[in-house]
């Protein structure tokens, strides 16, 4: 009498063959550069348009110092004293450092530092300037400190990690400051990063990465791979473009983190009119 024998003699499954292989292969390579291109196409979208940024530009008291794809501004207070919008991405600060002593500049003489945000290409050098106070908002310590990458979708990659840079004067909105000679009023404006600000000093109001200006003439707000909300980016800006026009601000240059400056009595209104 037979028993059952039901998949006893089941062959094994052939081994996929060498096409096979290789097509699976290609469609995995395939994949694998797919994942890759798309972090790397937003962040290049990002950049597309841009005005160029101009090393050594002035306006008035204020310089631009162009560290490579982001910018960093030198403000004259007067009195051999002197303040910086934002440090760049090098923790050595080689660039920065030889661009403010090849204008007769020492660490020493940087007596404040505006960080606009907390993202590593604005904070890195902060702590190479051994006199100066820190300034930023203090909703963005936690960005600035390392103790989290926010929530940009290009955080994802990220893992949080001390930075070594500490805020030593934090700031509320509209706060006002004088460094020197050197009045600088701070302004919240919430989407690139929780904390982000913009300070208006001497006419000139220093965005960091919530705008930047394109070639075709018009404003863009924060860019999306790196921000957080970038609705609520740009209307946190037009909110600071009818403040500062309501309150008959000065504003003559808006100056962005990466591209190039805007100047011109009608500077708020394009901000205002931001896409």
């Amino acid at each position: 009498m037979s028993g059952s024998t039901e998949g006893a003699g089941e062959a094994p499954a052939p081994a996929p063959t060498p096409k096979k292989r290789r097509r699976w292969l290609l469609w995995l390579a395939l994949a694998l550069v797919a994942v890759l291109l798309v972090p790397v196409g937003a962040i290049g979208a990002a950049f597309y348009g841009n005005t160029p940024l101009e090393d050594g530009r002035s306006f008035g008291a204020v310089r631009t110092i162009k560290l490579g794809y982001v910018g960093a501004f030198l403000l004259d207070a007067g009195h051999g004293v002197f303040a910086l919008v934002d440090t760049g991405a090098d923790p050595k600060g080689e660039a920065l450092l030889a661009a403010l002593r090849a204008r007769g500049v020492e660490p020493e003489a940087v007596r404040a530092v505006f960080l606009t945000h907390g993202h590593s290409d604005h904070v890195a050098a902060a702590p190479l300037f051994p006199k100066a106070e820190i300034y930023a908002m203090y909703s963005e310590l936690p960005l600035i400190e390392g103790r989290t990458v926010g929530r940009a979708p290009i955080s994802k990659l990220l893992s949080a990690k001390p930075t070594g840079v500490r805020v030593t004067r934090p700031l509320t909105d509209g706060e006002r400051v004088t460094v020197g000679e050197l009045r600088v009023q701070a302004f919240a404006i919430p989407g690139h990063t929780e904390g982000s600000a913009a300070y208006l000093a001497e006419g000139v109001l220093f965005l960091g990465d919530a705008a930047t200006a394109k070639k075709n003439g018009k404003v863009a707000g924060p860019a999306w791979v790196f921000s957080e909300d970038r609705k609520l980016g740009r209307e946190s800006l037009q909110r600071l473009s009818a403040r500062l026009s309501s309150d008959y601000a000065p504003v003559r240059v808006l100056a962005f983190a990466h591209s190039g400056a805007i100047e011109g009595g009608d500077a708020l209104v394009r901000l205002y009119e931001v896409e």
